[in-house]
């Protein structure tokens, strides 16, 4: 077998290839939840054959630039050192953010923890949603103390979360992008609608 072929395929069964491979996955998917436009047909109601999005203020890259303007950074401190600690928190944490995403938006519902004593269920505690690692709760965690140690009830767990899995994804090699920030957290976790 050609040794550049045998490299190839050692790279893709390695825990940093399966690393890889998943990060893609979840890039391409949380990009396909980008609205695209659809056709409408001629003499037909547009508002009758489209569901509404709900109305959401704009997101912007420079959203805590007077607020928090080192909150990538922030972030970025404590990703590095729970990719190095811990690796198995990057891909968790990627994770986490695809499974926030999916229901209602990014909006950090799948952070909301059980009222004890409840029997009220919450997003985490649904079957689809009970292997999330714990790694990836403790990561956003952190971020969040890390952050609010500097900018005391300014970033949005939605935006940490957001940040972090961007890091992440940099960190197994993947490409650095900018998040827009502003995302607002949910005060309630909708595990009907998974």
């Amino acid at each position: 077998m050609n040794p550049k072929r045998s490299l190839f395929f050692s790279s893709l069964v390695s825990p940093m290839g399966a690393l890889l491979y998943l990060l893609l996955l979840s890039f391409f998917f949380v990009s396909s939840l980008v609205p695209t436009s659809q056709a409408v047909a001629p003499g037909t109601n547009a508002n009758a054959t489209r569901r509404r999005a709900p109305v959401h203020h704009d997101l912007s890259l420079d959203f805590y630039s007077k607020t928090c303007p080192q909150v990538d950074q922030i972030i970025s401190s404590v990703t590095a050192a729970r990719y190095r600690d811990s690796p198995t928190s990057g891909p968790a944490t990627i994770r986490l953010f695809f499974h926030d995403c999916f229901v209602e938006g990014c909006d950090a519902s799948i952070l909301i923890a059980p009222t004890p004593g409840s029997t009220n269920k919450v997003e985490r505690e649904m079957e689809e949603n009970k292997n999330l690692a714990a790694e990836a709760f403790d990561t956003v965690n952190m971020a969040k103390a890390a952050v609010e140690n500097k900018c005391p009830g300014v970033v949005s767990c939605a935006d940490v979360l957001a940040i972090a899995a961007r890091d992440f994804v940099h960190l197994a090699g993947g490409p650095y992008y900018t998040v827009k920030k502003g995302r607002k957290d949910s005060k309630a976790s909708l595990p009907k609608k998974l």
